[in-house]
């Protein structure tokens, strides 16, 4: 990561990702390069385009450009395999252009095997993951250690990089896009949300429950209550 050589210019931003499809990390990365675009600063998205993927999952703003390197599947490839030979690519992609005059002033990777690619990049964490493959284990250690710098969404994933790690992380909460989500209401005009996994301590699954019971208007599910129970099965 560098400074601009004019202030005066907008930052040239590089945002990786590990695929073009709608993986979490896809859909986050998408929205943060449009949000920056938005603001003025040049954005690239660089991402793997697997299985003859030229584009992503859905129409990009304009502003922001995009680099989708081909990555063919192979047969008979093993998880560690793929795992390695998505590093070599996408990071041999940004070696080429590197060595042609840069890739950005600030690189931001927020999957392991992206911060593999670009070391010294800018790494969003959003959880902690236990690998069992080996190469998946490696590549989640390195995309931990060789970070130049470090972005958490939660102050409980920053408490455990500091105390795990030994890492000091910046935390930025993850915003709202209130316009679409407005637009998605029901009928009744009340806002909704939905989450799929286990309610834990390192996601925001929790915090969601609990939105009902600070709403200025109280849930017909649960009545606003913060009882646990109550909460886990409330669909407001």
């Amino acid at each position: 990561m560098s400074a601009p050589a004019d202030p005066h210019l907008p930052v040239r931003v590089a945002l990786l990702t590990y695929s073009t499809r709608p993986r979490g990390g896809v859909v986050h990365t998408l929205a943060l390069a449009e949000a920056l675009a938005a603001l003025g600063q040049h954005v690239t998205v660089w991402a793997l385009g697997r299985g003859g993927d030229t584009g992503f999952y859905r129409p990009v703003d304009p502003a922001v450009h995009q680099r989708v390197v081909p990555f063919p599947d192979v047969a008979g490839e093993s998880v560690g395999q793929r795992v390695l030979r998505s590093i070599a690519v996408l990071g041999g992609a940004l070696s080429a252009v590197e060595a042609a005059g840069g890739v950005a002033d600030v690189v931001h990777a927020q999957d392991c095997i992206s911060a593999n690619a670009a070391p010294g990049c800018l790494r969003t964490v959003h959880h902690v993951d236990h690998f069992s493959t080996r190469e998946l284990r490696r590549c989640h250690d390195r995309a931990i250690r060789e970070p130049a710098a470090h972005v958490c969404v939660s102050s409980a994933v920053a408490a455990e990089l500091a105390r795990d790690w030994g890492v000091r992380a910046e935390v930025i909460a993850n915003g709202v896009d209130a316009e679409r989500f407005g637009a998605a209401a029901g009928p009744l005009g009340r806002p909704g949300g939905a989450a799929w996994g286990p309610t834990s301590s390192r996601s925001a699954a929790s915090s969601l429950a609990r939105a009902p019971s600070t709403s200025s208007r109280r849930c017909p599910c649960c009545g606003g209550r913060s009882r646990p129970r109550a909460a886990r099965r409330c669909a407001w």
